[in-house]
């Protein structure tokens, strides 16, 4: 039996997507303006999530936490203020606030520890000041300095993206409305063709306390070049306390010079070094992502990717099991939740190789249907295990802006397990799982 339910899209959902697209501290107009003259402007704004869902023959028919298949529920609500203040002598402030009142119902997401319940928290607290046209030369709000509870992200989100956990006491483990940083401070360069980002972390999850410089450069042809340099100076994970990150990335469309303006390059590599007593870590990850865009009929996208991440070799005495940090839904389906059941239940990237195929198209203008194909084979067989191949997955996904203020998202997945998956689950059924989130913005 299929089972059948609704889900969020891998564990922050679409509206994070949307609060990534605005900016994690935008004080731009509000659904609600409360204030709006030329000097002062002030929000207010109204989040709704909610969802419900089911998976059957969970774990390949293993199950988890005593339930061969899941049914449950999850809801929550986000209010927030956003606004800025023009300062008399050039430049701006602005700050933001917002919280989370979440629940969840019914058998609970497979693994999680809570079935029912809810939580209440405060999500965005923050302050700044933005340079405005104070330095002319170095172009408009070139220097964006804020502080508080906020969000931040690196890249598409393959390191750094969700700075706090959902799911347990906090409910809401699929929608995963909290993705703010306990505390942050940001300083943003925001210049052309050349930007930065000068960031301390510090995260709910592990309490880690994390320091960072990122440097990018944007070409208006062939796409942006990014760099970063991360060092976490306190965490409760050995491998974690003192960890040094050094990547590199890139997105674009290199190939143009040579007429192929359809066909986009990404890509993404990671090396972690520690060196710390106790904390001995040699890892690294990466992949490399290839997107054509046909000419036909719905303007059909066609790309692959392979992704690796190191997982711990018995044979040395350090770890290369590599920590993926803070990682989260960056473009869209696939990214970096790989998977809707693989990457949402069982391989959390680490120690893991996978290929995917990715074939979305545009019927209309407020319509996206998609198709995703994944290969996982883990990078070191655990103890006891005799072979690489851990399962093959497939997903379908429809993503409709009904208005202005609703989206409705579906999917279904179909996981099948390989020799890994049978070793370790006992079992050799098929995993599956459908699922459909809507969000309302006010």
């Amino acid at each position: 039996m299929v089972a059948i339910g609704v889900r969020s899209m891998g564990r922050i959902g679409l509206a994070g997507l949307a609060l990534w697209l605005l900016g994690p501290t935008a004080s731009g107009p509000a659904e609600v303006p409360l204030v709006a003259t030329e000097a002062a402007q002030l929000g207010l704004s109204l989040e709704v999530s909610t969802g419900a869902f089911a998976t059957s023959n969970t774990n390949f028919g293993a199950g988890s936490n005593g339930e061969a298949g899941h049914r449950w529920w999850e809801a929550y609500l986000k209010p927030g203020l956003a606004g800025s203040a023009a300062l008399p002598g050039g430049g701006s402030l602005y700050g933001g606030w917002s919280g989370i009142w979440s629940s969840h119902g019914g058998d609970g997401a497979p693994g999680d520890s809570e079935a029912e319940g809810e939580y209440l928290a405060q999500e965005d607290l923050y302050a700044g000041w933005r340079s405005g046209t104070l330095f002319p030369g170095l172009g408009e709000d070139f220097f964006d300095l804020s502080f508080g509870q906020q969000r931040f992200q690196l890249g598409d989100g393959f390191l750094i993206w969700d700075g706090t956990s959902d799911g347990g006491d906090h409910a809401n483990f699929w929608l995963g409305p909290r993705k703010a940083f306990r505390r942050a401070a940001v300083a943003r360069l925001n210049g052309k063709p050349w930007r930065g980002d000068l960031f301390w972390l510090e995260s709910h999850t592990d309490t880690t306390e994390l320091a960072g410089l990122n440097l990018e450069y944007a070409h208006d042809a062939l796409g942006t070049l990014g760099a970063a340099f991360l060092h976490a100076a306190t965490a409760e994970s050995p491998t974690r306390h003192g960890l040094r990150v050094y990547d590199l990335r890139g997105h674009g469309t290199p190939f143009a010079a040579w007429g192929l303006t359809r066909l986009t390059l990404r890509f993404e590599g990671v090396i972690e070094r520690n060196d710390e007593a106790g904390g001995d870590l040699r890892a690294q990850a990466y992949y490399g992502e290839l997107a054509y865009e046909l000419p036909l009929l719905w303007t059909p996208v066609l790309s692959y990717r392979y992704s690796h991440f190191s997982g711990d070799d018995p044979a040395t005495t350090s770890s290369e099991d590599f920590d993926p940090l803070f990682y989260g839904f960056g473009r869209g389906w696939g990214t970096w939740y790989q998977g809707e059941i693989v990457g949402e239940y069982l391989l959390f990237n680490q120690n893991e190789n996978v290929h995917m195929v990715h074939l979305k198209a545009t019927p209309a203008e407020s319509l996206t249907l998609g198709v995703l194909y994944f290969n996982f084979r883990l990078d070191e067989p655990p103890a006891g295990v005799s072979a690489q191949d851990f399962a093959d997955e497939v997903n379908l996904y429809a993503d409709w802006q009904a208005t202005d203020w609703l989206l409705l998202s579906g999917a279904a997945g179909i996981a099948v397990p390989d020799t890994v998956a049978r070793q370790i689950y006992g079992d050799d059924q098929n995993f599956r799982l459908v699922e459909i989130i809507a969000t309302v913005n006010f």
